[in-house]
């Protein structure tokens, strides 16, 4: 038996009218924002908005979203404080529920001072079976109601070279099926 193998080649692949080409497991969108000052809340224990925000309308509801971030924390001096990764207003991602306990995506021991406590890196693949705009957002609380959370800085945030100001960003990529 015998094979013989042919070249394509050509400069545009065209979608039919009103179509996009789709090739399943590739990128259709990418979508990114980056925070490059601070923010704080004290809220306490309440979740708030930390201005990590990204808006994506997948082009088919079988589409999968694949949500990366990183996020830099600083909290108040020895205050547990957490993370949660929100689809419009719903938490995904999350711990299941254990008890009493906050259910977050990622949480850590605050040290205070002028320390970034840690960069949280956040990978997850959602489904949202929607074409509709999709709001995917970082929201972030700290233990009780005398800790304080703090983006892109730590605690005390000194103002002189040895201490450090970061960045955080999320990026939305709609992965086609």
């Amino acid at each position: 038996m015998e094979y013989s193998l042919s070249t394509l080649k050509t400069n545009t692949i065209q979608a039919a009218t009103g179509s996009k080409v789709s090739i399943p497991g590739h990128v259709m969108q990418v979508q990114s924002m980056t925070v490059t000052t601070s923010a704080t809340s004290a809220a306490g224990t309440t979740f708030t908005d930390t201005g990590l925000t990204v808006d994506i309308t997948p082009t088919s509801t079988s589409s999968k979203i694949y949500i990366t971030a990183h996020v830099s924390m600083g909290a108040t001096n020895g205050y547990r404080y957490a993370l949660r990764l929100v689809r419009a207003s719903s938490n995904i991602s999350v711990a299941t529920s254990a008890g009493s306990r906050t259910v977050a995506t990622v949480a850590h021991e605050g040290t205070g001072g002028n320390k970034i406590d840690q960069t949280f890196p956040i990978f997850f693949l959602d489904s949202p079976a929607t074409t509709s705009a999709t709001t995917y957002k970082i929201q972030a609380a700290c233990e009780q109601g005398g800790g304080t959370w703090y983006l892109n800085r730590g605690g005390t945030a000194t103002d002189n070279s040895t201490v450090y100001a970061a960045t955080s960003s999320i990026s939305v990529m709609e992965i086609a099926q």
